[in-house]
């Protein structure tokens, strides 16, 4: 925290008050320096890497202590880049911490450093000459970092609970986000629920002056790396590559396991974690209802390696239970009904490890999603007859069943969509029903205006890396990663990614969409070097999300639990169209449709608006 108007005493005070409200990130350690009169620094740390010398705040040891800094993350290959250091001149203390490279790191190369960081992290710098304080991102948005500002103040934290609690007046709330999640179940990359709360941008960084004025750069642009290379792509670079991700991030001072889904890119990471490490394990989710039950797969891939796999079963009373903690781990609405398996893995997981390895990021690059097959068939010959019967479907009557309908339904209305949000479109697990009943105070301007800037700059690169752009610029950092981050630290697990690897994930980028994709099937690399190394049913088995029985547990206790939020809406009426909420409720309970991915999406809203939109 950085003030002209507080004491540092007070300073101090607040900052630690903040700390204890995400004390979950890190329960290991806390620490809460004052390196300047109006300013404060906090840490809660999770102790990953060298327990002694990574504590924070850390000030450097040259310069008298010119920079010192908190830091969430890990950067992978802080020991390279300390080698490199040493050689330039700069002397350790620590045996192998990160957070000290990252200063050293600062001292010799200011904000160009960041660019070299190959980790997940966000890092606020106080710098005591320039009076100035920096703060950076990394390039794909693993790790979150929120500010907020006036004339006379400066907020940063990791979580929005951490500001809007000590500083109530920041809450109001920013309806435009809110109408935008409705219409694509995520939120603004450039914007947070709350109009006095913003978010740095993944791969920006930002330095913020004594006047309080902030200046914003990014030190990665996305765009500078899709599709510069249409050669034949090399399976043993790609391998290579891969597996010197998995490796570094096995390193750890903790226990390290992986998650095991029994998908491709889970079972991926596991087989070479297993190569690298054949003491790890594997911990995945079941479903007490054997209809929903995919922990055959996960069970497949850990017997066909070999690796000790622990299995925990979640039942319609576990998402009850959890439902309610929701709203207040993940701070803003989330529409995606996998954060309840996730969460509930993560505080599995985290009795046994202090680290996983997970398999986010991989449909992004390698275009995995089943979408991209829509889109490719809306851009096709089949697109106009799919689009005709979309359009003329209730005359079809009974030869179209109705999930194919909607589908249908889905691609006529991207006609009049730009192709930047056509992916937001698509992916939203809200219906175009839905759109069209959002209270009549909903804001005037086009809602996809306010998608990430960056894309208005993007319109010459080819439709095929404008939907890759739109993945890894809107629905990875908002939705999957945002996931991943708060489930996993709020049971004070760490989980890394390495698909989401600098070079790894450049070496994809780089190539074009012929090279991922074939015959309506993406991640064809990856699929060609895991031949004869997984089970025939993980390579063949199709795309699948983190499933979760919702349409059965609508129609049970779960439903039950919350259906006067249905039919009463009364946290909800003005931004939903009341009448129309209880019809899509009923319509479901009784069994003539399947909205269950559109009431989870409105209820995420309706109780974390019950939680968060008053001033207490």
């Amino acid at each position: 925290m950085f003030s002209e108007v507080r004491k540092t005493d007070d300073l101090l005070a607040i900052v630690d008050s903040m700390l204890k409200m995400i004390e979950h990130r890190g329960p290991d350690e806390l620490g809460v320096s004052s390196p300047a009169k109006n300013v404060s620094l906090g840490m809660v740390r999770l102790t990953i890497l060298d327990q002694i010398g990574g504590r924070q705040p850390m000030a450097s040891p040259c310069d008298s202590g010119r920079y010192e800094l908190v830091f969430n993350g890990e950067i992978y290959n802080h020991l390279e880049l300390r080698q490199e250091l040493k050689k330039l001149g700069h002397n350790f203390i620590s045996s192998h911490s990160d957070t000290e490279t990252i200063l050293h790191s600062f001292e010799q190369w200011r904000e160009k450093c960041f660019i070299k960081f190959n980790g997940m992290f966000s890092i606020a710098i106080w710098d005591k000459q320039r009076n100035e304080l920096i703060l950076a991102r990394d390039r794909f948005g693993e790790k979150p970092l929120y500010y907020a500002k006036n004339n006379q103040e400066f907020i940063f934290a990791s979580e929005i609970k951490s500001i809007v609690s000590k500083f109530p007046g920041l809450k109001k709330l920013n309806n435009a986000n809110i109408f935008r999640y409705l219409e694509f179940g995520y939120g603004d990359p450039n914007a947070t629920v709350f109009e006095g709360v913003e978010k740095l941008l993944p791969g920006y960084y930002a330095i913020i002056k004594s006047d309080f004025e902030i200046n914003i750069e990014n030190f990665f642009a996305l765009e500078d790396h899709l599709s510069i290379n249409h050669a034949v792509p090399n399976l043993q670079d790609f391998e290579s590559l891969l597996r010197g991700s998995v490796k570094e991030r096995l390193v750890a001072d903790a226990p390290v396991g992986i998650f095991l889904s029994g998908g491709l890119d889970s079972s991926t990471v596991a087989y070479f974690a297993n190569e690298l490490n054949p003491n790890i394990s594997a911990f995945s989710v079941g479903f007490e209802l054997k209809n929903y039950d995919e922990s055959f797969y996960s069970r497949l891939v850990a017997k066909h390696l070999n690796i000790p796999h622990f299995v925990n079963f979640l039942s319609e009373t576990d998402a009850i239970s959890l439902m309610a903690k929701l709203p207040m781990i993940f701070d803003e609405p989330v529409s995606d009904p996998s954060i309840i398996p996730t969460t509930f893995l993560c505080q599995f997981a985290s009795k046994h490890v202090k680290v996983a390895l997970g398999g986010d990021g991989s449909d992004e690059i390698m275009f995995g999603y089943r979408s991209i097959k829509a889109l490719k068939l809306y851009y096709s010959e089949l697109g106009n007859i799919a689009k005709f019967i979309g359009n003329h479907s209730r005359h079809f009557g009974k030869l179209i069943p109705s999930e194919i309908s909607r589908k249908l339904h889905r691609l006529v209305e991207l006609e009049n969509r730009p192709v930047e949000s056509q992916v937001d479109y698509l992916i939203s697990p809200f219906s175009a029903e839905l759109s069209r009943n959002l209270s009549k105070r909903k804001l005037d301007s086009d809602l996809t205006s306010q998608l990430n800037a960056s894309k208005k700059h993007f319109s010459e690169a080819s439709r095929e890396d404008q939907w890759r752009f739109s993945y890894l610029t809107g629905y990875l950092p908002e939705d999957i990663l945002v996931k991943t981050d708060r489930a996993s630290m709020y049971a004070s697990l760490e989980v890394r990614s390495p698909f989401l690897d600098n070079e790894f994930a450049n070496y994809c980028l780089s190539l074009n969409f012929g090279n991922h994709y074939k015959s309506g099937i993406g991640k064809q690399i990856l699929r060609k070097i895991m031949v004869d190394r997984l089970p025939k049913e993980i390579l063949n088995r199709k795309k699948q999300g983190f499933g979760v029985p919702l349409d059965h547990w609508f129609r049970g206790e779960f439903g039950k639990t919350y259906k006067n939020y249905f039919l009463e809406g009364a946290f909800i009426s003005d931004y939903v169209n009341p009448n129309y909420l209880r019809e899509t409720y009923l319509s479901h309970i009784t069994g003539k449709a399947n909205n269950a991915n559109v009431l989870f999406g409105v209820l995420q809203l309706q109780l974390w608006l019950e939680k968060w939109s008053s001033n207490d």
